[in-house]
């Protein structure tokens, strides 16, 4: 037999409290859980967040594969980056000097 009153109240800490007024003037409180409010994302964030970034069984094997793949790269770059900068002086250099 309670009516709402006009409207919810959000709380500190995302906490929701709801007035309820009865029929003889009476009101009384009604406190609910913790309530997470994301804010609206734009449409490539957003899907990236479905995909990825949701769910933990996403997640992981993504940080599995982009860690993989991050080593790879700086592997290679520190390799041509050396290769690079002692050319003439590698053992591969002296010996086709060698030869």
């Amino acid at each position: 037999q309670w009516q709402a009153r006009a409207s919810l109240f959000e709380g500190r800490y995302g906490f929701r409290t709801e007035h309820k007024v009865s029929k003889n003037g009476l009101s009384r409180r009604r406190q609910s859980g913790l309530q997470l409010h994301r804010a609206k994302m734009p449409a490539l964030p957003e899907t990236v967040y479905q995909l990825f970034f949701k769910r933990t069984t996403a997640y992981v094997p993504m940080l599995l594969v982009g860690a993989y793949f991050s080593n790879e790269a700086i592997d290679y770059a520190i390799d041509k980056f050396w290769s690079t900068r002692n050319k003439g002086k590698l053992f591969a250099d002296v010996i086709a000097e060698r030869a």
